[in-house]
């Protein structure tokens, strides 16, 4: 997985300016920002820093027709009564014209993040969503790389390739080990499960076309028994809650 530092991508909100574990991603068909809670999985098209406790209605004091230089106020040892009305005597009034009844503004559902038509299978295998090839892993044997649709929720994964056994990952992009690989689509049950107890994991990195503050990164994650898709519908979870 590589990222340029530690910034928010673009359309998509520093964590510090939102309420914890909340953030913020443009919507791809509309551009319309959109705000995500992972943890209680939550998407609305509302700030949740902005969000308000609607003040209590004040209560109705019902005024007597007849006119009255004092309204009394209701004390709490006098028991309620109910007098019987008395029709106030009519008077000519010219009401104002009431203004047309507009229907209130609808705000559209906020999409899932991101929405399911854009996993759509790409047409470069390389890309993000594609299948770029295999590895000859030891001890395991061949295993396919399957590459991730979304850095993060609303913001599209980078390319990722293998060329002669070997894992190219371009900025942004991410690939996980599996059994096997379907264009655009992702199943936690093929994700390689590593027995690793009393074994060792040797590779190679090459960082040589790894600019300032890029970050080239192998991690270990349980994505084989991660059931929920997550925000990336990939089951791709990691102890910095990316997705």
């Amino acid at each position: 997985r590589t990222t340029w530092g530690q910034s928010a991508p673009e359309g998509v909100q520093e964590k510090d300016q939102l309420p914890n574990a909340w953030y913020s991603a443009a919507d791809p068909s509309t551009g319309k920002v959109y705000y995500y809670n992972p943890f209680l999985k939550q998407v609305t098209w509302s700030n949740p820093a902005l969000a308000t406790i609607p003040a209590p209605a004040s209560p109705a004091i019902a005024v007597p027709a007849s006119p009255s230089f004092g309204v009394a106020a209701p004390q709490a040892a006098i028991p309620a009564q109910v007098a019987p009305a008395v029709p106030a005597a009519p008077v000519a009034t010219v009401a104002p014209a009431a203004p047309a009844a507009s229907a209130a503004p609808v705000a559209a559902a906020p999409p899932a993040a991101p929405p399911p038509a854009a996993m759509a299978a790409p047409s470069d295998p390389s890309g993000a969503g594609g299948c770029p090839g295999s590895i000859d892993f030891g001890g395991v044997g061949s295993v396919s790389l399957v590459n991730a649709k979304w850095n993060m929720p609303g913001d599209p994964g980078g390319r990722v390739e293998v060329n002669a056994g070997r894992i190219h990952p371009h900025m942004k992009g991410r690939s996980y080990f599996s059994h096997s690989c379907t264009a655009g689509s992702f199943d936690n049950t093929q994700y390689v499960n590593l027995k690793l107890l009393g074994k060792t994991i040797r590779y190679t990195t090459d960082v040589s076309g790894a600019l300032c503050g890029c970050n080239a990164a192998l991690y270990l994650t349980s994505m084989r028994q991660h059931a929920d898709p997550s925000m990336c519908y990939d089951h791709y979870c990691d102890a910095s809650n990316v997705c």
